[in-house]
């Protein structure tokens, strides 16, 4: 038997692939569950909610859908935003931006997005952000 890399460190397509070869090595080869989630590296749950997405909805039932949040929820800042903070550190000092830091230092750069925000929002929102500080 080949040593598979864990299945959760796979590509969408590479896991998709798995997922296929397994089913069918139940569906077409009548390989157990078990011995199927054995030889792929996989629990034999993972092997049996797989078989009844492919009886449910055939091959499109084992595509890989996205996990987690989606990219960009829950931002502070818009991408622009970001960007104007980014281009502050690169061109400039602490103590240009009336910092008491003579480098940019986490703690720096928490205070200089916490007058970014009281600049640009106002002191309401900045009670939201205080673990920045």
């Amino acid at each position: 038997m080949i040593a598979l890399p864990d299945p959760r460190s796979l590509s969408p397509q590479a896991l998709e692939l798995l997922r296929l070869l397994a089913v069918r090595a139940v569906v077409d080869l009548e390989m157990s569950q078990v011995d199927a989630a054995t030889y792929y590296g996989v629990s034999p749950n993972a092997i049996s909610q797989w078989v009844s997405l492919y009886h449910d909805q055939g091959e499109d039932g084992l595509s890989v859908n996205p996990q987690g949040r989606p990219m960009g929820s829950g931002r502070v800042f818009s991408p622009e935003q970001e960007d104007e903070i980014r281009r502050v550190v690169v061109e400039s000092t602490p103590s240009e931006q009336k910092l008491p830091s003579g480098t940019w230092t986490r703690q720096a750069i928490a205070e200089l997005i916490a007058q970014f925000l009281l600049k640009n929002r106002g002191f309401l929102f900045l009670k939201n952000c205080h673990n920045l500080l």
